[in-house]
């Protein structure tokens, strides 16, 4: 009985430390633009000083001025991509001027030609913002009165060199926000949507927000998988990942590695190549991510694997594009 109780016991204990489970933990990735631009320039985002047959302004309201809110879209449109390329690492030694043509031109003139090889320039080649109308209807289900406010932008863009003449980026997009609200009162409906000069700003700051991530490197959240065991060596590596001690998870779970089952071994992998991501170094990584497939298969580290050959990839770019000339 001794015996059998014994192995009963190494049962269940094998059972207990051998039982995976999985956790999942967000963390911060920077992604690279995929617009090619040398380091160490001077970007002049140009404003458009008057509408033109090339910017399309339709309002509700045909009274309102439509140079006004041509100005008041781009403004906002380039004060937030001014801003999100200040914070980008891609652009840590460059300069990021709003300003109208005849400015621009004022400025060159004061700068050598081989100089302006330094100097990119950013131009609105076409905008559209159509403005639709009020759409209000009633619910029978629940009493209340629906609306719906639409806006329609498109933006065309090109970058281009002011001493080679090159073309970096030429851009469209379109999108349309639409803004809803729901009140027992009609009355008091329409008071709940955004103005046109409100709408107006919103999609500028949108579309420089969108067109920034385009340009530029940008941080963004991603979720990981992390496994998890009864094993003492995965709990123990489990405690010091928690207490941000990675090196000390690392050396733990490269413990567990030679000493675990192929199990084990594979998951311990695993999150050893999260720790080496959260450490930006892609290439221990992808090294630790092939030593858990070799040790055992997992489909969810074979995605893995994929995200960080991506990741290592971009990378590589943005090293290349932060040291050309």
């Amino acid at each position: 009985m001794k015996v059998l109780k014994a192995f009963w016991n190494i049962l269940l204990v094998s059972i207990f430390t051998s039982c995976i489970t999985s956790r999942y933990i967000d963390i911060q990735v920077l992604n690279p633009g995929s617009v090619k631009l040398p380091s160490n320039i001077t970007l002049h985002v140009v404003e458009p000083q008057e509408t033109d047959s090339d910017y399309r302004i339709l309002l509700k309201d045909s009274t309102l001025n439509k140079n006004y809110f041509c100005k008041l879209l781009t403004h906002n449109f380039d004060s937030t991509l001014k801003a999100h390329l200040e914070e980008s690492p891609m652009f840590s030694n460059s300069r990021i001027i709003i300003q109208n043509n005849s400015e621009l031109q004022s400025n060159l003139e004061k700068i050598s030609p081989e100089k302006k090889r330094e100097h990119v320039s950013m131009f609105f080649e076409k905008i559209d913002l159509i403005e639709s109308k009020v759409f209000v209807d009633y619910d029978l289900w629940n009493y209340e009165y629906n609306a719906a406010y639409s806006f329609y932008y498109k933006f065309r863009i090109e970058l281009r060199n002011m001493g080679s003449d090159r073309i970096y980026d030429t851009y469209t997009f379109s999108d349309t926000l639409t803004w809803n609200s729901s009140n027992f009162y009609k009355d008091m409906l329409i008071n709940e949507l955004p103005s046109t000069s409100q709408a107006t700003i919103e999609i500028g700051k949108i579309a420089g927000e969108r067109y920034a991530d385009k340009m530029a490197p940008f941080w963004t959240s991603e979720e990981r998988m992390l496994f998890y065991s009864g094993n003492r060596f995965m709990r123990q590596g489990y405690n010091q990942f928690l207490a941000n001690d990675l090196d000390g998870s690392i050396q733990t779970w490269k413990h567990l590695y030679e000493v675990g089952t192929p199990l084990l071994a594979s998951v311990a992998a695993h999150n050893i190549a999260l720790v080496y991501e959260m450490q930006d170094d892609f290439s221990n990584s992808e090294l630790w991510l092939n030593n858990s497939l070799k040790a055992r298969y997992h489909f969810q580290t074979e995605e893995y694997l994929d995200r960080i050959k991506e990741r290592k990839a971009g990378r590589k770019k943005l090293d290349e594009e932060m040291i050309q000339p």
